[in-house]
């Protein structure tokens, strides 16, 4: 017997037809799946550098405004001229890093009156760019830190050492984002790979309609066929296409403008006098340890629907309880955690034996639970 199947018959080209167009499709398909994850890290990888490398930089921006905070009481002109040059610096450093990665020399992103800046420092810059080359960002950041140790030894910077080093780990920090931001913009999508996902595409657009006509016989059936498959594909291709890359003008691209103007609007912020302000609480604000405690707690109970089923709202320590009678909502929660009902979190656990603790000192002390206020930790 002939172990060789019979190619002439119609079950048999039938059978091939299908296996065949099954195996072209899986394959596209696992293709331009592959290419589809790899972008979508891309773009999702590009958009996190991003933001953590603004917000490094902002954080370091931030540390320093607040430490010479303090020398503007002595030198608050050396203060005043250390702060608008910092801001400057800092929102050029954001834009150029922006321009870098976008790699289009004709967008500018605005900068907070660069031009304010002395002119010899304006001079290195273009010296740097025009004559020589350099990297913008990098001849930034070596300014800023310049600014940084020169304001630290003229007591503009009143700190210790090792805590302005962290500005520096922070300022360094968004130096190695920008820089895996720019590894995105480096490396471009394998072409070898991009091709032959469109050789893929192409064969599987011109033989679909052949396998779909000898599978269906129905003319509306088979357009349908033949359009649906071939429309996915091509619909996965170009959403690849679209994301791998996020630094663009296209509509999904990020907005690296709205990114400089935000960053430019905070560092304004820190540049507002109110921004030195130190918050406190005014003495007649000011609450016992007991009563905050019990606040969070009613808290709790209310978000929670109340403790016993029952939406118990804002009751003083004294009120009964609507599911206990005789017993205040601050009972009900030391009962319900003790084990009197064992539906309790290891939060509140942790509350009550610290307020137990501070309840038990100011007795040794000779003190009312409420006539002062306890410092626990964390």
């Amino acid at each position: 017997e002939d172990i060789f199947p019979d190619f002439d018959k119609p079950d048999v080209l039938e059978l091939n037809n299908t296996v065949v167009w099954s195996l072209s499709t899986g394959a596209t398909f696992a293709l331009l799946t592959l290419r589809l994850r790899q972008a979508h890290s891309r773009f999702w990888e590009g958009t996190t550098l991003l933001h953590q490398m603004q917000g490094e930089w902002f954080e370091s921006a931030s540390c320093l405004l607040a430490f010479s905070a303090r020398a503007k009481l002595t030198k608050p002109e050396e203060v005043r001229i250390f702060r608008q040059t910092l801001i400057r610096l800092m929102s050029f450093l954001h834009g150029a890093a922006l321009e870098e990665i976008k790699r289009d020399s004709e967008v500018s992103y605005g900068v907070l009156d660069v031009w304010g800046l002395d002119k010899k420092c304006i001079e290195i810059l273009k010296e740097n760019k025009n004559l020589y080359g350099f990297d913008r960002v990098q001849v930034l950041l070596h300014l800023i830190q310049n600014l940084m140790t020169a304001g630290f030894h003229s007591k503009i910077l009143s700190i210790d050492a090792p805590i302005l080093s962290r500005v520096y780990q922070t300022l360094s920090r968004g130096m190695v984002n920008f820089l895996n931001a720019e590894k995105i913009t480096d490396t471009m999508f394998p072409f070898p790979f991009a091709q032959l996902c469109a050789i893929f595409i192409l064969f599987h657009t011109l033989f679909t309609p052949f396998f779909i006509v000898s599978l269906i016989t129905n003319k509306t059936f088979a357009t349908i066929g033949t359009i649906v498959p071939v429309f996915g594909i091509c619909c996965l291709n170009f959403t690849a296409e679209e994301i791998e890359m996020p630094y663009g003008d296209d509509p999904n691209d990020l907005p690296l403008e709205e990114m400089q103007k935000s960053f430019n609007s905070g560092l304004l912020m820190l540049l507002r006098e109110t921004s030195d302000h130190v918050p406190q609480v005014p003495l007649s604000r000011r609450k016992p340890w007991a009563e905050l405690f019990q606040s969070v707690v009613e808290e709790e109970e209310v978000s929670q629907g109340g403790c016993c089923g029952q939406r118990c709202g804002r009751q003083s320590r004294n009120t009964v309880h609507p599911g206990h009678p005789g017993r205040s909502p601050g009972k009900h929660f030391e009962d319900k955690v003790l084990g009197h009902n064992t539906s309790y979190r290891s939060d509140d656990l942790a509350l009550l034996s610290r307020r137990s603790i501070s309840r038990k000192q100011q007795q040794q002390q000779g003190l009312a639970p409420d006539d002062v206020v306890v410092q626990t930790g964390p």
